[in-house]
């Protein structure tokens, strides 16, 4: 085995591929023991094999020689917004894949920096006993943002040193993760199959999760949900808006200018006190009914990312690189890479 052979590296690109061990030793002609024992770094690689790693698992053979750390599900540098529903199988090949991306954009921007008017920082909720709402409020103001609904979301975070990737997670089940990981940019990747009203609330809620939870708490789903609806939806700004009665129209105008889902300013109305439990159940009963539930009418444009972009243009004019050297570079095939980085419609596609 050549020196420096990672196995969490083999770990990574095979569960980015959806492979279990007894898979891939299949695939490559080997005992599911030896894939176990490649991996837990008690058995040399030999080149036979390490061939057929390459081929099955699509990596060129310094992949499996980086250094870099690996964060998983319950790392405070790591969380998820998604349904219960998902399964472990599905969480686990997301999170592989967007550890391999993350390892990527670390290597393109090799000698580059994110130039940002505002910053991204921590905020502890225990500190504030636990008073998302105003943790929120002090952001915005933190960023100089301006009364009413923020116009653009994306480029906000981006304003802010956040990098915002469009991701094709292959299921609906995960909306969205967030990494932010010591000494680098934090990264936010988001399902390119949401909603733009429900990206925006996404990216809203994992925003809270950087800036309140360098812990996790049990309670922090919650407190995520509260921050992003104070965040997009000011109280002392929305709460007059709504007009009584509160019916599903009302909603429905207000959500072109709030950018944001009828269901999140139901919640939000609820939450301020402008409608009662009642009229709370009320309003879903009609939204399930209406089949608003998955797909709700009044489209919210897609806000896009540009600073991935800039940084491969920077790259590929500025430097001169080729995408066969910027392929190289991150350890990644050349079609591989091309798939990710240079797909249709600006989407990075994590399938592999």
């Amino acid at each position: 085995m050549k020196a420096g052979f990672n196995p969490d590296m083999l770990t990574l690109a095979r569960e980015s591929c959806a492979m279990t061990q007894g898979a891939l030793a299949g695939t490559i002609g080997v005992s599911q023991s030896k894939i176990a024992k490649f991996e837990a770094g008690l058995l040399s690689v030999p080149p036979r094999n390490m061939r057929g790693l390459c081929d099955a698992l699509k990596v060129p053979e310094d992949f499996f020689f980086q250094t870099d750390r690996v964060y998983g599900q319950g790392s405070p540098c790591m969380y998820n917004r998604r349904r219960q529903s998902a399964s472990v199988r599905e969480v686990r090949v997301v999170h592989a894949k967007i550890n391999i991306i993350r390892m990527q954009i670390a290597r393109l921007m090799q000698g580059m920096s994110i130039e940002s008017e505002n910053a991204l920082h921590r905020m502890d909720i225990d500190e504030f006993d636990g008073n998302a709402g105003e943790i929120a409020k002090l952001l915005r103001i933190s960023w100089r943002l301006p009364l009413g609904p923020i116009k653009n979301l994306v480029s906000v975070i981006e304003e802010a040193g956040g990098i915002v990737l469009r991701c094709d997670f292959d299921t609906t089940k995960i909306d969205a993760i967030s990494q932010w990981v010591p000494g680098f940019a934090p990264i936010f990747f988001i399902n390119a199959r949401t909603p733009g009203d429900r990206v925006r609330f996404t990216l809203a809620h994992e925003v809270g999760h950087l800036v309140m939870h360098a812990l996790p708490n049990k309670d922090q789903e919650r407190q995520a949900d509260t921050f992003a609806s104070a965040f997009l939806m000011p109280g002392d700004e929305i709460k007059p808006e709504y007009r009584k009665p509160v019916k599903l129209e009302t909603l429905a105008g207000m959500k072109l200018r709030w950018r944001v889902s009828i269901q999140a300013l139901a919640v939000r109305a609820k939450a301020l006190g402008v409608i009662d439990e009642r009229r709370y159940r009320s309003l879903f009963t009609q939204i399930s009914r209406l089949g608003w539930r998955k797909s709700e009418p009044v489209d919210i444009s897609i806000e896009e990312p540009t600073i991935l972009p800039e940084i491969l243009e920077a790259q590929m004019r500025g430097n001169g690189c080729s995408v066969q050297e910027l392929s190289s570079r991150v350890n990644a095939r050349e079609d591989q890479f091309r798939s990710v980085y240079f797909p249709a419609r600006s989407i990075v596609r994590l399938a592999r």
